[in-house]
């Protein structure tokens, strides 16, 4: 009724008896309608049908959508209402497929330059790393990736391996955090890929992949593992990490599980202290040797004090719900833990774990009260490299930043 914009409740009573002396009567009843009248309803019909799917969708479909239905239209005089849908079902999946596999599935791309792990390194280090991080290439890929999808993403590193106006590449780490599965023909191209990495002396990592991806790469390459050339890594973290290691290694530089350092010798840059303050900071140190995997810090609870890492290495890790863990930093001999909840007398935010063997030297809360009492001058140094190694981990922080959105 609304649609016939009728005034009055009449149309619907109409409408309603005539429907009930159908069904009553059967089709008997419709001998006394004139025909004329049958053929304008179905007339009116036709043309309604045809507005509404033919002429209305003009301005609101694509150019390549409403050929389609065009073509429905057409074969329906052709070959009947079935296949006329059959056919438009079969174009509109095959559009489907070639549009979304012009979706680039590569949602973030840096070289390693630009990104880098959460490893707290040396001066030097850092500078070897951003004259040679460009050997790094980093994609960062989502959704689910298919032959079409496969072929732009062996496009794009085909031209990071022929630019000749960067140095060459040597890592590609694919991170698959965010993809959401994979099909035969994809797993292939990955393969594809893998091989012409090793060819051009480029080595593939691969980060966050679940072990149904997994599984279907291992499917079509028989295995995956170090002898083809790719290494996986839990996260992106840890595969930076590596390739980072591997780059410093190369270069001489990588000694950081056999580097030491002194508390003394850092504080003695900020103040000058005689041997008897050297004696008396020895002994309000606790050293800890802790093997490989030793939680010295606990989530939730509070630190016993400043922890100096004079050899091994330290990960800063957060657990999930889910068990599964993001580290958050990394450090070798020279770095301080701790030092968060000393001074806002909070408990830890995450945990921390030796990754090697390590060697802490403890400062306990009622040890830096009594280095404040006796040891004033030592007591002040030791503040200021907290704040220069705070202050060196944001200004890293804000590099790297600046780097990614620029």
């Amino acid at each position: 009724t609304a649609r016939m914009h009728a005034k009055s409740r009449l149309s619907g009573i109409t409408h309603a008896i005539t429907c009930a002396a159908i069904l009553t009567f059967g089709g008997s009843f419709l001998h006394h309608v004139p025909m004329i009248a049958m053929s304008a309803v179905l007339f009116y019909l036709g043309l309604n049908f045809l507005r509404n799917w033919l002429f209305a969708p003009w301005g609101r479909l694509a150019r390549t959508e409403y050929a389609i239905v065009l073509l429905i239209v057409t074969t329906m005089q052709l070959f009947g209402a079935l296949i006329s849908v059959g056919i438009g079902l079969m174009f509109s999946i095959a559009l489907f497929v070639y549009t979304y596999s012009r979706v680039d599935i590569v949602r973030v791309s840096a070289s390693g330059k630009q990104r880098r792990s959460n490893v707290e390194r040396t001066k030097s280090d850092e500078q070897l790393l951003r004259e040679k991080g460009d050997q790094v290439y980093i994609l960062e890929l989502e959704g689910f990736i298919f032959f079409g999808a496969g072929n732009l993403l062996i496009q794009k590193v085909h031209r990071r391996l022929e630019d000749k106006s960067r140095l060459p590449l040597r890592y590609l780490l694919l991170d698959m955090r965010l993809v959401n599965g994979i099909d035969a023909s994809a797993a292939q191209a990955i393969i594809q890929l893998q091989k012409a990495s090793v060819r051009s002396h480029c080595t593939m990592v691969f980060t966050n992949m679940s072990p149904a991806i997994a599984d279907r790469i291992s499917a079509t390459f028989n295995e995956l593992s170090d002898s083809t050339g790719a290494i996986i890594f839990e996260d992106v973290d840890r595969g930076l990490e590596w390739c980072e290691s591997q780059i410093l290694t190369e270069a001489g530089n990588h000694l950081t599980t056999v580097r030491t350092a002194d508390l003394w010798g850092q504080l003695h840059h900020f103040t000058t202290v005689t041997q008897e303050d050297r004696e008396r900071l020895n002994k309000l140190i606790q050293v800890q040797e802790l093997k490989a995997g030793h939680v010295f810090i606990e989530h939730g609870q509070r630190p016993l004090g400043l922890y100096f890492v004079a050899s091994g290495h330290v990960s800063v890790i957060l657990a999930y719900e889910n068990g599964r863990t993001l580290r958050l930093r990394g450090a070798g001999p020279g770095t301080i833990y701790g030092e968060m909840s000393h001074y806002a007398e909070t408990t830890a935010s995450a945990s921390l774990v030796t990754d090697v063997p390590t060697t802490l030297h403890l400062l306990t809360h009622d040890a830096l009260k009594q280095m404040e009492r006796e040891m004033p001058a030592l007591s002040v140094a030791l503040h200021k490299y907290v704040a220069k190694v705070l202050s060196n981990r944001l200004a890293d922080t804000t590099t790297q930043l600046h780097d990614i959105l620029a």
